[in-house]
């Protein structure tokens, strides 16, 4: 049963090892009001004889973002990962793991994401606004 959630129950972290030897470290400095948005395609399927003057669809792919903001502090490993992903030049790719509640036995989501929106802000604390998105398919394991 879904509970209410509280404030920042939830979790965000980037690979900062390798793909076969992951650390998860949490994205340090997130400021509140991280996003998980969803969305899916309508296709659709209305006909030329259609005589209800309804159009008619079916469901098409999905997609899935998160999106937030960090405060840029020195020497974080994985605002670094996400910075240099994120830079002209980079790759794009990290590999992220998150869950939308915290505990033991809700679902953990890991995946391939590429940074598509990296802007920064100066201001005082500098701040860099992301959004990442999907890559593939997650993989879903559970909290321990």
């Amino acid at each position: 049963m879904a509970g209410i959630r509280g404030k920042e129950s939830y979790l965000l972290k980037i690979n900062t090892g390798t793909e076969a030897t992951p650390v998860w470290t949490a994205l340090e400095e997130l400021a509140p009001g991280l996003t998980f948005n969803y969305s899916r395609d309508a296709i659709e399927t209305t006909t030329i004889n259609n005589t209800t003057n309804v159009k008619t669809y079916i469901s098409g792919d999905s997609d899935f973002s998160i999106s937030g903001t960090f405060h840029m502090m020195p020497g974080k490993t994985a605002q670094e990962k996400v910075l240099s992903a994120a830079m002209v030049g980079g790759t794009g790719k990290i590999q992220v793991q998150w869950a939308e509640t915290v505990g033991t036995g809700e679902p953990l989501h890991t995946a391939n994401m590429t940074v598509t929106t990296g802007t920064d802000t100066v201001q005082d604390p500098l701040t860099f606004d992301f959004e990442f998105k999907l890559m593939d398919e997650p993989t879903t394991t559970t909290q321990s």
